[in-house]
């Protein structure tokens, strides 16, 4: 089954992002997709990249040409060491070792995203699932 994880802080604008999009998606995603959420992310969501299944990432984030990419095309060369701060993209640079796995990463690329929107991402979200 493929997933969708969802982080952020559900507190914070603008980093409740994901958790914006995670309350719209269970509400219309279809069955054969689950949609978690992450909270704030961690290495507590290790188990859910133990899968062969597609796997999309959903976070606020700045700084890209694409909303939608693959995990290989992350840099993560700001991550010198494991923390509480990037404990995240920690796990998610750990990842990137293992080529074979098919996660992607979709980022809000605003820094300030505006809730009207939010059905534009899913929809986003919900046809780059479908292509991976």
């Amino acid at each position: 089954m493929k997933k969708i994880i969802c982080i952020g802080n559900r507190f914070i604008y603008p980093d409740n992002f994901g958790i914006k999009i995670y309350e719209k998606l269970k509400q219309n995603a279809p069955k054969d997709i689950d949609v978690i959420e992450g909270g704030l992310g961690g290495l507590n969501l290790a188990l859910h990249f133990e899968t062969d299944e597609p796997v999309l990432v959903v976070d606020h984030g700045v700084g890209f040409e694409k909303r939608l990419f693959f995990l290989q095309e992350l840099s993560t060369d700001f991550i010198k060491e494991y923390n509480h701060k990037n404990a995240f993209y920690y796990l998610l640079k750990t990842l990137q070792s293992d080529k074979k796995k098919n996660i992607w990463i979709y980022l809000s690329n605003n820094p300030k995203w505006e809730e009207k929107m939010l059905d534009r991402y899913c929809y986003e979200i919900l046809e780059g699932i479908k292509r991976v």
